[in-house]
């Protein structure tokens, strides 16, 4: 290891007004080695101890920065956890405009109090029934239109193809949008209008 001169003096060189070991420099000049020897492992000491510390809080503030970047990654694998749990409840439940009524599912589940994406589907399929099919909610709609003096076997064949009807559309639908292809959505409206 190399000492540094402190003060611009060298330690190990001799300290006298003759420049040689002379009677009176001679101890002054070994006292002075050994004091600045002293001094140059204190310096060092601190400037590691200095250096540890900013090299602490160099790390301290990368923690910070990971735990920040950590929990935006567990926010958002959580959001698409609770939107992907509201796509299937949707699916399930036999929804027609899967987008739409997804919208509508997450703003009612902001507003529970304990959020639950089965019983916000629930919710939307009581206030807007016309996002879901009516072949999946048990033919409830089927009749609607029907003339009073049809027969039961045209009200039987009626309802099957309404829920036919409904289910191509909701196969339309899903194509429309998981392959994002125009003509798809193209198909989905153009059944959906009734042409």
């Amino acid at each position: 290891m190399t000492q540094v001169p402190v003060g611009g003096v060298d330690p190990m060189e001799p300290v006298g007004g003759g420049g040689g070991f002379g009677g009176d420099g001679g101890g002054g000049g070994e006292a002075s080695a050994l004091g600045g020897g002293a001094v140059s492992a204190e310096r060092l000491l601190e400037t590691r101890a200095q250096e540890a510390e900013r090299r602490a809080a160099e790390l301290e503030a990368r923690v910070a920065e990971l735990e920040g970047e950590l929990a935006s990654a567990v926010a958002s694998c959580e959001a698409a956890e609770r939107r992907r749990e509201i796509d299937r409840s949707l699916v399930e439940a036999g929804t027609i405009d899967l987008e739409a009524a997804a919208l509508l599912a997450e703003a009612e589940l902001s507003r529970m109090a304990e959020p639950d994406s089965a019983v916000a589907v629930d919710e939307l399929r009581r206030s807007r029934p016309y996002l879901f099919s009516p072949g999946e909610r048990g033919g409830a709609r089927s009749g609607v239109g029907r003339s009073a003096g049809a027969t039961t076997s045209a009200a039987t064949g009626e309802a099957g193809d309404a829920r036919a009807s409904a289910a191509a559309l909701g196969g339309l639908a899903d194509e429309a949008r998981l392959s994002g292809d125009r003509r798809a959505l193209l198909r989905y409206l153009r059944q959906r209008r009734g042409g």
